[in-house]
């Protein structure tokens, strides 16, 4: 089985890492992902160990803002992007979806998305400030 999520547990929610030292689709993201969601396979099981990673910031930092950014592939066909892109915008509403049920107002959340090449799967990236 391929590993769908990867949680990053930072001791400091913010490690500040230089954009030069970064690399691969990712360069322009200046601080290291509290959780990522890779979304390869049908149906991927994110939420337990989404919920246990805001908790534990929160625990540590009350007033947390969130910060999800969507990385999706954009390949050279226009209709697979334009589907890419459809599933990317379900797949983000169901991750702000499962925020609001764990008690993130949505005031709390901000979204940004992006389009590369350098990725395979859609991938979201929650950051917190």
């Amino acid at each position: 089985m391929r590993l769908a999520l990867l949680i990053l547990m930072v001791f400091s929610l913010a490690l500040p890492v230089r954009a030069q030292e970064a690399t691969g689709a990712y360069a322009a993201q200046a601080d290291i992902p509290l959780v990522v969601i890779r979304f390869n396979q049908p149906r991927i099981h994110y939420e337990k160990q989404l919920y246990n990673a805001l908790q534990r910031a929160v625990d540590i930092k009350p007033a947390l803002l969130i910060q999800l950014v969507s990385y999706v592939p954009q390949g050279n066909d226009r209709s697979s992007n334009q589907r890419a892109e459809k599933q990317a915008n379900a797949e983000v509403a169901q991750v702000m979806r499962s925020l609001n049920t764990m008690g993130v107002p949505q005031s709390r959340v901000g979204v940004q998305r992006e389009q590369t090449s350098a990725i395979r799967y859609h991938e979201i990236h929650l950051y917190v400030r």
